[in-house]
């Protein structure tokens, strides 16, 4: 397998995608008050079983790897960027603008899940069929995301 190219690698499509959803789900988390550790584990906990359902059925051990290396680099992206709970009592203007364009990024993403498939078919129809299914659904899980969490954050501080 060629792990570099991007349309048989799953780098599009699986490990950007699936890093920015474990940033999202911790950083929502986060602002909601929950703690970091019990965040990091739980996360953990989910990506370890994924990891092992895909070893089971899988003769390749990239996407496994690629999967857990993108939970990691997200939780420790978030770790990084971490910023005092107790200092977010309400969203400003300038979080409620950023988290509106991310509800349109959420959008955008489910719009052209549809749209790279039929100007772009070669970056998802080169993987085989179970990657591909990974991919579509990360990537719908992602958008729905960016919607669903985005909005509960606004309702909450603003």
């Amino acid at each position: 397998m060629e792990y570099l190219s991007i349309g048989r690698s799953g780098l599009l499509t699986i490990m950007l995608p699936l890093n920015f959803l474990v940033g999202e789900y911790v950083l929502y988390f986060k602002l909601s008050g929950k703690s970091r550790k019990i965040i990091h584990s739980i996360v953990a906990l989910i990506c370890i079983l994924i990891v092992i359902c895909l070893i089971a059925i899988h003769d390749d051990p990239y996407y496994p790897f690629i999967i857990f290396g993108a939970t990691v680099i997200g939780i420790i992206q978030c770790e990084w960027s971490y910023r005092k709970i107790d200092k977010v009592k309400y969203f400003d203007k300038i979080d409620f603008l950023l988290k509106k364009l991310k509800i349109g990024l959420g959008i955008v993403i489910l719009f052209s899940i549809l749209i790279i498939r039929i100007i772009l078919p070669f970056i998802f129809l080169d993987l085989p069929f179970p990657d591909r299914c990974i991919a579509y659904f990360i990537l719908i899980i992602l958008g729905l995301e960016h919607i669903i969490l985005n909005i509960l954050l606004i309702e909450k501080f603003y």
